[in-house]
């Protein structure tokens, strides 16, 4: 089967061997997800939702005739797998090579483009991202991402209050990227 997420608000997670959980994915409404068991035979994550949700279920067969005789839904979908595929890329490289801090700007800049919304001077978080969840999504641990977001606050990049939107200065995280990114070239070229 694959899903369609009509209504709400889905994460995609794995588990690592350790037992941590990690968010691979972020799915709102108009999304369909579930559909990579398909390369593999298997599930290899699970569905977790993050709100109330109404999901519909397709048989992969239903989907792949819907497709079949729909081109703009199938250029749709793989316009969507195409994203994702990026997607995993990024993450990839930015866990690899990046600091936990530089991961977390990264990970706040996406979630402001892909769920954010103009709040005066700020972006406005649609969803509540919890500090465990931005842990889970950049490998980090929860106390560490308290400690980063609090350094991000006190320069003004952020604010955020218990219970409510993460409110973000996407020029500004944009900003600090580009100064760890030089800062980093420095070190690479001094040999230090």
């Amino acid at each position: 089967s694959v899903f369609y997420l009509r209504q709400g608000f889905v994460k995609l997670t794995s588990m690592t061997e350790d037992g941590r959980e990690l968010i691979l994915r972020l799915h709102q409404a108009g999304e369909v997800f579930g559909e990579l068991c398909h390369c593999t035979g298997e599930r290899r994550e699970q569905a977790v939702a993050m709100e109330e949700c109404e999901i519909v279920e397709l048989s992969f067969d239903e989907f792949v005739a819907h497709l079949q005789s729909n081109r703009p839904a199938f250029l749709l979908f793989l316009s969507n797998v195409a994203q994702q595929l990026s997607a995993a890329y990024d993450q990839i490289q930015t866990l690899s090579f990046n600091s936990t801090m530089e991961r977390l700007v990264r990970t706040l800049g996406r979630l402001a483009d892909e769920f954010g919304e103009p709040d005066g001077e700020w972006i406005r978080l649609t969803h509540y991202f919890r500090q465990d969840d931005l842990a889970q999504m950049i490998g980090a641990r929860r106390e560490v991402v308290s400690t980063l977001l609090n350094q991000l606050r006190e320069q003004g990049l952020i604010n955020y209050a218990r219970k409510d939107g993460l409110l973000l200065r996407r020029a500004g995280l944009d900003r600090f990227l580009v100064s760890a990114e030089k800062s980093s070239a420095s070190l690479n070229e001094s040999g230090v």
